[in-house]
């Protein structure tokens, strides 16, 4: 995603891991502001779903990935988390197969230049 910031434009990830934080632009408020929110477990990532925080599917996509990996991460009940992030959007994307294939991963590649890593 490209992003104004300042004077200058850069190309930035819009959905990212540092484990155990899942961090992503607040796209609510661009192009006027840039923040970065930081998500600590499932509850806020279902929360950023749903009040747009994060939009497009791929971006939303690789989110509950990624809350599916931290669930794992911080101890969260697996199953719980998923139920709640599938909770958070219905209509075209699919957040039930990317929460059932995240279940289903041993390990997610969240190293740089994975495809969960770029989106």
């Amino acid at each position: 995603m490209k992003v104004k910031n300042g004077d200058k434009v850069e190309e930035i990830t819009a959905v990212w891991y540092e484990k155990p934080i899942i961090k992503m632009i607040d796209q609510r408020i661009l192009p006027k502001e840039f923040k970065v929110i930081d998500i600590y477990n499932p509850e806020e990532l279902h929360s950023a779903i749903k009040t747009m925080v994060v939009r497009g599917a791929p971006s939303i996509g690789a989110a509950a990935a990624l809350g599916i990996a931290q669930a794992s991460d911080i101890g969260y009940d697996m199953e719980k988390a998923a139920t709640l992030i599938k909770s958070a959007k219905r209509g075209r994307i699919s957040l039930y197969g990317l929460t059932k294939q995240g279940l289903g991963s041993k390990e997610l590649d969240l190293q740089p230049g994975s495809y969960y890593r770029r989106i």
